[in-house]
């Protein structure tokens, strides 16, 4: 049988619906069972989705979906309750409107601090031991974000890695290799270089290959074993 094809019709091909959520999940190092519950509303149809897939029926998410997922995650790394959650993406969805608020300009620059003091309230506390504070968090993911000159919407995003909260070696650009992860700076999959070094060929050579420095190679080979860890 003939894999089935997803009809795209919308020109903007950051909206194309091109990530199954366990690949969505895999790229922002977290359990596909919490993206799946953003997409889904928990399973329950009083709670509306955290994130509106761009292929609701075939849960595929698009390149704008996924920094969507990327902002989200910093609630995640924070503990944030979810009941605050719902209430701090429903408010800036009603204040910045757009069908992509949490990735828009106008959120990082001025609904960031809206949103914060929804997702803080009482019961927040920003201040715990070795925790950085909850916007200065949100800041990090947001700089993760490289933005278009005259759209001012995300074409590029950088993945933190989950314990250090350090920029990976990779980046996610939809105009980049069919929007797979990418290792900063090139156009070489990431993927591909970490299953030809999982397979026992030397960083060295890898790097004489790709024609980049072994220090790159090594980066991608450590945050891969990271994420599959």
């Amino acid at each position: 049988m003939s894999k089935k094809r997803i009809l795209r019709i919308v020109e903007d091909v950051r909206e194309h619906p091109c990530y199954s959520v366990s690949e969505a999940a895999d790229y922002l190092g977290i359990p596909k069972s919490t993206l799946q519950s953003w997409i889904s509303g928990s399973g329950n149809k009083k709670f509306k989705p955290l994130i509106i897939p761009a292929d609701p029926k075939n849960s595929l998410l698009s390149f704008y979906n996924l920094v969507e997922a990327h902002v989200l995650v910093s609630t995640r790394r924070r503990d944030i309750p979810m009941p605050k959650v719902r209430t701090a993406v429903e408010y800036v969805r009603e204040h910045i409107g757009g069908p992509h608020p949490l990735a828009s300009y106008k959120f990082a620059t001025s609904g960031k601090s809206i949103f914060v003091k929804k997702l803080e309230g009482k019961t927040v506390d920003a201040t715990r031991f070795g925790q950085p504070a909850l916007g200065d968090l949100l800041d990090k993911f947001l700089r993760g974000i490289k933005r278009g000159k005259f759209d001012r919407m995300p074409v590029e995003v950088q993945p933190l890695k989950p314990k250090t909260l350090k920029p990976s070696p990779v980046v996610i650009n939809p105009y980049v290799s069919s929007g797979r992860p990418v290792i900063k700076d090139t156009g070489i999959v990431a993927s591909v270089v970490w299953q030809r070094a999982n397979a026992g060929e030397s960083i060295p050579d890898l790097a004489r290959d790709y024609g980049i420095n072994a220090e790159q190679i090594q980066k991608v080979v450590a945050y891969f074993h990271q994420q599959s860890a």
